[in-house]
């Protein structure tokens, strides 16, 4: 499916949010993406969206599919939900420590992540929309030299274990904005 050039800041804070562990905020939030899912062309989400009214049931459907895809207490379909996975040539810890600094160098509190590592894509994605709007060119930076390490593989392995058309709509997502911003740069 064709979408309109969609910037880099604008996927990524919308796949920040979607990354998390669901809650009532994201499905709030989502429940006012019509305008962003149109824009992107991806209309077929928000109409199993309109399926859900209470805020509730939404949120269970999400918090059953993001457990079934990212436990690591599950053998399949597992999906690693933390960037070092998809490295082989830096270790879990080394990684930490870079985004740490990183995280560090622009006041970034980790922490207000609900104490997720720094490691983890949701902190890494949300990380990067506060970078934008703070230093374009270290956001660019930052993608280039973090995000597009590993952000391909793990798209892929999203597609092929989801079940929900929300973690698939984020995974095309962000598979159209790379490969779109790849074409700008």
């Amino acid at each position: 499916m064709k979408i309109r050039h969609l910037d880099w800041n604008e996927c990524i804070a919308f796949l920040g949010r979607a990354f998390y562990f669901p809650n009532k905020e994201l499905v709030v939030s989502l429940q006012g993406q019509k305008e962003f899912l149109q824009k992107t062309g991806h209309l077929e989400l928000w109409q199993w969206l309109k399926r859900f009214p209470e805020v509730k049931d939404l949120l269970s459907v999400l918090e059953k599919e993001h457990d079934r895809l990212f436990s690591l207490q599950r053998a399949t379909p597992c999906v690693s939900i933390y960037a070092n996975t998809y490295q082989a040539d830096i270790s879990m810890s080394e990684l930490q420590i870079l985004l740490t600094n990183e995280y560090l160098k622009y006041d970034y509190d980790v922490a207000a992540g609900v104490g997720l590592r720094p490691d983890h894509i949701a902190v890494i994605l949300d990380f990067a929309a506060d970078l934008y709007s703070l230093d374009a060119t270290a956001f660019a930076r930052f993608v280039e030299n973090q995000i597009n390490t590993w952000i391909q593989a793990f798209c892929h392995k999203v597609q092929q274990a989801t079940k929900s058309p929300f973690y698939l709509t984020c995974a095309d997502l962000v598979l159209q904005c790379s490969a779109d911003n790849s074409r700008v740069n």
